[in-house]
């Protein structure tokens, strides 16, 4: 391991030692801004959001950690490579998933939340540890935490969709049980532009049922590197130097 490599790694455990997780988030983004805009012309500005259609995420991340390294600690923006086995061992389709599928039986089927999929999910999930999302019981989580979803449908389905990240906007309710919450939905864009969820499955949740609700912003915590490399040619040679079905993709969309 080279000095440089050395001092990077001390400062940087330094800088998380001392400092919010949001701080540390931010700085990571940053660092990522400029380790990774210098080598790649499509590289856009990991602090910025991209529009996206609510409906067109097919997949959900399910680990915050994989083999790649992804994780939201390492900020925004990351460009990097996994093999298509990190991809099956580490999504489900949106719609299978507990939280996403709780959410369309509580609104859409006027489930009470102990006859959904995600009720049950909290069950097995506290069944085997002490906690989850901080609440140690069901019940505190449904006073809690199900409290909160059932009052956050409500104002996107009278107020839309509000931007946490917007300045001097009015944002949605946010239940801030961690630092994530100050941030929009998170995705993570593989290969070939598709997208998966990877944070925000609430907000997105709601969103893909309110009729009103088009489209929502979100951050990019990581790009595969052959969707990058799609990217810097677009931004180098222009749309009509990639397939016809990357020009519409809501990633590109943002480039231009």
């Amino acid at each position: 391991m080279s000095l440089v490599t050395t001092a990077k790694k001390r400062v940087e455990r330094t800088w998380k030692k001392f400092t919010r997780p949001i701080d540390h988030h931010r700085a990571r983004t940053a660092l990522n801004y400029v380790t990774y805009a210098s080598r790649h012309p499509g590289y856009q500005n990991p602090f910025q959001t991209i529009d996206i259609p609510v409906n067109c995420v097919e997949m959900v991340w399910t680990s915050q950690h994989c083999a790649n390294g992804i994780h939201i600690e390492n900020g925004f923006g990351q460009v990097t490579n996994w093999p298509e086995e990190d991809t099956s061992n580490h999504t489900v389709p949106i719609e299978q998933h507990p939280v996403i599928s709780g959410i369309k039986e509580r609104f859409m089927d006027s489930k009470p939340w102990r006859e959904t999929q995600y009720y049950e999910m909290i069950r097995e999930v506290l069944s085997n540890h002490d906690s989850v999302h901080g609440y140690e019981s069901v019940d505190a989580f449904r006073e809690n935490r199900l409290a909160y979803i059932d009052h956050l449908y409500e104002d996107i389905r009278s107020n839309g969709y509000q931007p946490v990240t917007e300045p001097g906007g009015d944002s949605n309710e946010v239940l801030n049980s961690n630092f994530h919450d100050n941030f929009e939905p998170m995705v993570v864009i593989g290969s070939t532009g598709e997208l998966f969820l990877y944070e925000g499955r609430h907000r997105l949740g709601i969103a893909r049922i309110v009729d009103a609700v088009e489209t929502i912003p979100v951050h990019v915590v990581a790009r595969h590197t052959d969707w990058q490399r799609i990217l810097d040619t677009i931004a180098v040679d222009g749309e009509s130097s990639v397939s016809e079905e990357f020009r519409s993709h809501p990633d590109v969309k943002a480039l231009a």
